[in-house]
């Protein structure tokens, strides 16, 4: 096979091997340091802040920042045995200016989604919401799901190990199996503390929305960085609001998959949108439809 920016010829079943160690060492990385975090980060918050539960959730969140660390790190490791950079798997600056309308062209495809999404959820009694913790809480957050989440997983899931399987497959598949990874940390994350239904309806969500991200960074003419803008939105207001998850049994978990399927449809009608009145900017959806030779 070849692979894109480079003039030599691998071998599939090697990339493929590349590709499953890859997925398992930043599996091993991100929940082996979010746990050594939790241990000698947690009784220094819980002193400061004075409140368990405050200082647990803020403990959580920075946790979970960690997923951008790993990401940025073990995808540099990895590009750098191909002698590829960050352009392989979409990164691509532009000037600040179109950056920033980027950003808030995510937040005019994420924002109305995400309502609809979470009032479909909170009219079926599926999450509730504790509020903005007080002190340092949104900045955390902020931070998190942006810096943290929102670069860490796209790098990974719709940068590296998407990237990868579309060199070797057709893109159509390569975005099921990309998704596929996505929504399976979902289940991992969450397998601890929650329900079988939970684990579920947050996984196959998860799998629905890595379809749409992955839309977006085929027609994004800065690839990589839309789909992180429109994912730190997503988690945005969710985690600034702590938003609490339950289900409890089999229609709790068709009724969340229907709220995010809802979510994800304005999304993609976002995309078709943003080519409409932004098409030096982005591509048609039908691009990002067309399947790739591998």
């Amino acid at each position: 096979m070849k692979i894109e920016g480079l003039d030599v010829e691998r071998n599939p079943l090697q990339e493929w091997l590349k590709i499953i160690f890859y997925y398992g060492i930043t599996l091993i990385l991100v929940f082996g340091l979010q746990r050594i975090f939790e241990i000698f980060v947690f009784n220094l918050l819980l002193s400061s802040i004075g409140d368990f539960l405050i200082a647990r959730e803020i403990l959580i969140n920075m946790s979970q920042g960690m997923v951008g660390i790993v990401g940025i790190l073990i995808t540099w490791i990895f590009l750098r045995m191909d002698n590829l950079d960050f352009g392989y798997i979409g990164i691509k600056w532009q000037k600040l200016k179109d950056e920033s309308l980027n950003f808030l062209i995510a937040a005019a495809i994420v924002l109305p989604a995400l309502a609809t999404t979470v009032i479909l959820e909170f009219t079926f009694g599926l999450v509730r919401f504790q509020g903005p913790a007080p002190s340092v809480f949104p900045f955390i957050a902020i931070i998190v799901a942006f810096l943290g989440i929102g670069i860490g997983e796209e790098i990974i899931y719709r940068g590296y190990i998407y990237k990868k399987a579309k060199d070797l497959l057709n893109k159509p598949i390569a975005m099921i199996l990309a998704s596929m990874a996505f929504g399976s940390i979902h289940i991992i994350t969450w397998s601890p503390t929650r329900s079988l239904e939970t684990m579920f309806a947050i996984a196959i969500s998860a799998f629905l929305i890595s379809i749409v991200l992955i839309l977006a960074l085929e027609i994004a003419k800065t690839q990589l960085l839309f789909p992180i803008y429109m994912h730190g939105w997503w988690n945005l207001f969710l985690f600034v609001y702590r938003a609490s998850f339950q289900y409890d049994d089999v229609m709790d978990v068709f009724l969340e998959v229907f709220s995010v399927f809802v979510g994800c449809m304005i999304m993609v009608m976002g995309l078709l949108l943003v080519h409409k009145y932004f098409p030096d900017k982005f591509y048609p959806l039908s691009t990002a439809m067309k399947s790739s030779k591998p």
